[in-house]
This record gives structure tokens, C-alpha cells and sequence, in this order.
């Protein structure tokens, strides 16, 4: 039987880790890549009998890069702390590692986000992630912020869940709201050019996705505040980015 990999990237995750390493801890070998944690996250991390590397921020990209390095298995799943294996898709993963088959060389799995205590199963729509896949068939890009899983081979889907813990509540959404538009802003400086088209016109557009189109209005009110919230980050992220190429500042 072939056997399985997770692999974690990490940074104070002490709130979040113990339950995603408790959905794993049935995996061959469970690899935790920290950048600094001040908090008990590498504490936990031993409990679980996680191989630990410590290894300074580098980008999204570059930590994902160096963390699959360290994997030793045949299959490597990919996880973040806010994340948990559904019984069910630890029993297809499982499945998959007991299979035969020598052309599949990656899955793309349903993930299932929480906000604010309800499932958001319309307003970011059906988001699948490519997360799961054999050993030297693929990496990741490097890019800073939302890389990218990069597969050469078949790629086949997943419908057991992956639950996503990412907001249990507001504070928490805020720190990555700022978070993600400082990173955005540093990655996209020489990529894109931002105005008043952009900063206006991208929460328009993305209301109308998540809240119109995808019928965020069946999340209750959970989705109606998860698409307001969601608009203004677009023009947030913008409106920096056109400060920063106006003062022509490039984020540090």
C-alpha cells in the first residue's frame, strides 16, 4: 500500500492546528513547516509526532515549495491549520492510497468554508482545490499570495469534503482582510494598474457574484454580510495598490 504525506505550512496556529492534526493523525507521516510561531504550535505539532523544519517567511509559494521537500511518502496532501479531513474523504484518500491505479497523478477536492458558524455553500460557490498528489508529479508557483498547485498528469475530483475553519469570527476576518490586501498589493505592484474603475468597479462586480449569481442570499445572513465584507476588500486591495503606484512606494 502507498503511503501518505501531510504537509502543513504554520505561524501561531495553536487554536487551529489540534483539530486539523486530529482528522490526520491515522496519516504515514504528518511534516510541519514553521515560520516563526511564538505561540504553542510547534508544542502541539510534537504531539502529534510531526516532523518539524523551521524555515524563515519567504511568500505562500516559497514555504509551500520548501515544505513538500521534506515530504517522504508516495502521496502528499496539502493542508492549511484551518483546515480539517471530513471521515468521509480520509476514507477516499485512504481508498486512493490502497489503489492500483498508476495514471491518476492528482485530485482536486471539495472544500467546504465556514462563516461565522454557518457553511457557506453558495457564495463562494462549488471551490474545489487541487490538494493531493503523488510525490514529484507537482509544485506549487511562487507566487506570494494565492499560489498555485501545479500537476503534471491526470487530475481527477474529489467530492468528500475539506472543512474550512478559516473566521470564527470577525477579528479574525479583519487580520487576514489586511493581511491579504498588503500581500496583494506587493505582488500585483508591477502587474497590474489600479484607479477608479478598479476600486469602484471591482465590489460591484464581486457583490454580484457571490451575493446574485451564486445565490449567497441562501447562506442567510451570514452571506449577505460575507459578500458585503468580500466587496469591500476588492476596492480596499485596490485603492492601496493605486496609493502605492501613485507615491510609487513598492511594499517592502
Amino acid at each position: 500500500m502507498r503511503s501518505l504525506s501531510i504537509v502543513i505550512i504554520t505561524k501561531n496556529e495553536e487554536k487551529n492546528l489540534p483539530r486539523c492534526l486530529e482528522s490526520v493523525k491515522w496519516a504515514d507521516e504528518i511534516v510541519i513547516v514553521d515560520s516563526g510561531s511564538t505561540d504553542k504550535t510547534l508544542e502541539i505539532a510534537k504531539s502529534y509526532n510531526a516532523k518539524i523544519f523551521e524555515h524563515e517567511w519567504q511568500g505562500y509559494g516559497n514555504q509551500k515549495i520548501f515544505a513538500i521537500t521534506q515530504a517522504s511518502k508516495d502521496w502528499i496532501l496539502n493542508m492549511d491549520a484551518d483546515e480539517v479531513v471530513s471521515p468521509q474523504l480520509a476514507r477516499t484518500i485512504e481508498s486512493i492510497c490502497k489503489s492500483k491505479d498508476i495514471t491518476t497523478c492528482g485530485y482536486i477536492i471539495y472544500r467546504q468554508t465556514d462563516f461565522l458558524g454557518r457553511w457557506m455553500n453558495h457564495c463562494w460557490g462549488n471551490e474545489y482545490k487541487l490538494r493531493l498528489f503523488k510525490h514529484g508529479t507537482g509544485n506549487f508557483d511562487r507566487e506570494i499570495v494565492h499560489e498555485a498547485l501545479h500537476i503534471d498528469g491526470e487530475v481527477r475530483r474529489i467530492h468528500a469534503p475539506l472543512l474550512h475553519y478559516p473566521f470564527p469570527n470577525l477579528d479574525r476576518y479583519f487580520v487576514k482582510f489586511h493581511e491579504y490586501a498588503q500581500l496583494f498589493v506587493k505582488q500585483n505592484f508591477d502587474r497590474k494598474k489600479s484607479g477608479l474603475f478598479k476600486i469602484l468597479g471591482s465590489p460591484l462586480a464581486l457583490f454580484f457574484k457571490m451575493y446574485i449569481r451564486n445565490r449567497g442570499f441562501f447562506d442567510g445572513w451570514q452571506g449577505f454580510l460575507l459578500s458585503i465584507l468580500s466587496a469591500y476588500h476588492a476596492g480596499y486591495k485596490y485603492a492601496l495598490l493605486w496609493k502605492a503606484q501613485r507615491q510609487n512606494k513598492r511594499p517592502a
